[in-house]
């Protein structure tokens, strides 16, 4: 080979060697710069987002933590420096939702404590973990994304109470809004407020009183005798309730006196059957007295020959005869004190059964006056303040589950709501009206309406 051929095919090598380097060197960059990106991408996103939250809200809201119902989706990226690519672990890249124990069950980790962490220190224990049990390097990066929070309640005076998804910085009157606003089908600043149905509702609180003291006479046994307070009401309506319990009251003890007496009736019979099987039994006794003295005198007789077989015969068989009419007797008797017994049992069952349904109707009755009277005090108040502006006010209340169990928080429009609050919406008056306010204000717009009516 020539000094020239040499020197050509040493350059042609050196030529190619660079091209190799400079492939490789390229490769190397390009990768880095992908992976580079990868890792910086999360940061600069967080970058982002904070700040455009801190151009959104005055106040940076707190980081999510994590609970039961948190739906949550992992990725796990590995770089391989030997092949210069990053790897993805599908198996382990797939959506998860937080158990009720608080924790998640991850392929090649197994179940991690979820409840309680954000979502960047849950990816950073799911990487040791991984890193721990596989024996990889610190080149793995794990990372958390929220896919759907864990629900909120919402219940009581909204249009739409139920179950919703939660939303990061969430108020109390954001989540009523996400409920449908505000229940105002009664709001008393419209003036919607049926006065008919308030008088409807003290006629039914008439009726309950005068049945009440209707139920009280006949547990107690008693007559009818209604309380002064109720005969000298005017209400016209009152008075038909009273005269309509006491014909009930009627009814009861006509119908109570007419089983008594068919039962005392009966039990008369049995006890006439009875004087009449003991005056047969005394009859009977001398029978039977009777007959064992003949037949002691027929056995001396036939042991001494003055009789025959036959006459014994029919002397045993009548007092066999005796005997038997003395046992059907006794059969009758038992049957007979069976009986009247039963009677006097069906007597006492008759004013026991009266007892406890008069109980029980008294105890419905009085719980069903105690919810009238809560219920309509209520609605009295609010067609009492009806255009008032201060009389009403709306409260919230939230229910907050901790580790320690519910918490009772009492907050205001501006509070903000945690996934899975029970948010309650109340609407009601600054203080509520007895009883007789309610009477009262009813009868007023009752006889209000009357005159208007007779006016007219």
């Amino acid at each position: 080979m020539s000094t020239s051929d040499f020197s050509r095919r040493l350059s042609d090598r050196r030529r190619c060697g660079r091209r190799k380097n400079l492939l490789a060197l390229t490769i190397c960059a390009v990768a880095a710069t992908s992976l580079g990106s990868h890792w910086s991408w999360g940061k600069d996103q967080e970058q982002t987002v904070g700040h455009d939250e801190t151009a959104a809200f005055v106040e940076r809201p707190a980081p999510y933590v994590l609970g039961p119902k948190d739906k949550l989706r992992v990725r796990a990226v590995e770089w391989r420096q030997s092949q210069s690519e990053a790897f993805e672990w599908k198996v382990l890249n797939q959506d998860y939702i937080v158990d009720a124990d608080g924790s998640i069950s991850v392929p090649l980790v197994g179940d991690i404590p979820a409840a309680g962490q954000t979502k960047t220190a849950l990816g950073q224990t799911i990487g040791e973990r991984l890193r721990a049990n596989l024996g990889l390097d610190s080149s793995i990066t794990v990372t958390v994304e929220i896919v759907e929070c864990r629900p909120f309640y919402v219940m009581g005076n909204v249009n739409k109470p139920g179950e919703y998804p939660y939303r990061p910085a969430m108020t109390v009157l954001q989540a009523v809004s996400i409920a449908g606003g505000y229940l105002t089908n009664r709001d008393p600043r419209t003036g919607v407020i049926d006065e008919n149905e308030m008088r409807g509702a003290v006629g039914v609180l008439s009726e309950l009183t005068a049945r009440k003291e209707r139920l009280t006479a006949e547990l107690n046994g008693k007559p009818l005798q209604y309380s002064p307070q109720l005969e000298q009401q005017n209400d016209p309506l009152m008075q038909v309730n009273l005269i309509q319990e006491e014909r009930i009251f009627d009814a009861n003890r006509e119908a109570e006196s007419k089983e008594l007496r068919s039962l005392q009736d009966l039990e008369d019979f049995y006890n006439q059957w009875i004087t009449l099987l003991n005056s047969q039994m005394q009859v009977n006794a001398k029978t039977v007295a009777l007959s064992n003295s003949q037949m002691h005198d027929v056995t001396s007789l036939l042991a001494n020959g003055l009789t025959t077989r036959r006459r014994e015969f029919e002397v045993t068989l009548q007092s066999t005869q005796v005997q038997s009419e003395t046992l059907r007797l006794q059969s009758e008797l038992v049957k007979a004190r069976q009986e009247l017994s039963k009677t006097k049992i069906a007597v006492t069952q008759i004013e026991s059964n009266r007892t406890m349904r008069a109980a029980k109707e008294l105890r419905d009755t009085q719980a069903q006056i105690n919810e009238m009277e809560r219920k309509f005090a209520l609605k009295a108040k609010l067609l009492i303040y009806a255009g008032d502006e201060g009389a009403m006010q709306r409260t919230f209340r939230i229910v907050r589950p901790t580790v320690a169990g519910a918490k009772e928080l009492v907050v205001a429009e501006g509070e903000r709501i945690q996934p899975g609050d029970v948010l309650e919406v109340n609407f009601e008056p600054r203080a509520v009206p007895d009883v007789a306010v309610i009477r009262g204000f009813t009868s007023g717009t009752a006889a209000a309406s009357n005159a208007s009516s007779t006016h007219e």
